[in-house]
Formats: structure tokens, sequence, C-alpha cells
């Protein structure tokens, strides 16, 4: 009778990653990378489910997300809601900075 491996039941639990995907984003700022980071971070550090997950690095004023996800489904779900939330704190983030320039205006203008 041929010998078997044993189980290893920590595999069997645990999610394997078939699809992967890495997005480089290029920021003007430090600033600006540090702000995103820390928006995506906590999403990033407490994944909601089992099939897909992310991890947000920064490099100089690049910023690298990798995903990794069960199968391409799952990818393509989390890239998405990855890019949304970037979407969003990028606008946050340029209306914050339009909104400080404008004030640097105004009190220019009040100064004179």
């Amino acid at each position: 009778m041929p010998r078997t491996a044993p189980l290893d039941l920590y595999a069997m639990n645990s999610p394997k990653f078939n699809a992967e995907a890495e997005v480089y984003i290029l920021l003007r700022s430090r600033m600006q990378i540090d702000a995103i980071a820390a928006a995506l971070g906590p999403e990033a550090s407490h994944p909601t489910g089992e099939k897909a997950n992310a991890k947000v690095m920064r490099r100089g004023k690049r910023l690298k997300i990798v995903f990794k996800a069960r199968d391409s489904a799952s990818l393509r779900a989390i890239v998405n809601s990855y890019l949304r939330m970037l979407k969003a704190t990028t606008t946050v983030c340029g209306s914050l900075l339009e909104m400080e320039r404008g004030q640097v205006k105004r009190e220019a203008t009040y100064a004179e």
C-alpha cells in the first residue's frame, strides 16, 4: 500500500491566492503620499473577507499597492474598491489644497 503525505490542516484552511496585481501611483508630494497611505492603511491592515487582501507601501513619491486574491473576480472587486477609495482621497486632498490656497489669497487681500 503506498504511503500518503499527512494532511496539512493549516494549508487547507488558509486562503490560496491565484490572482495578483500591482498598482503604482506617482504623486506630487510626500505629504499627499502620507495622507493617502494613512487613508488606505486601515482597510489594508484589516481586510473584510478572506477572498482578497492588499498591501500599501510607500516608495519615495510613489505609492505601491499589491493585491492578492483567490480568483480574478475577487481581484477585480478589490482593485475597483481601492481605486474608488484612492479617487475619493485624492479628491479630498485636492479640495483641501484649493481651500488652503484660497485662504492664503484671501489673507493677502485683507492685508492690503
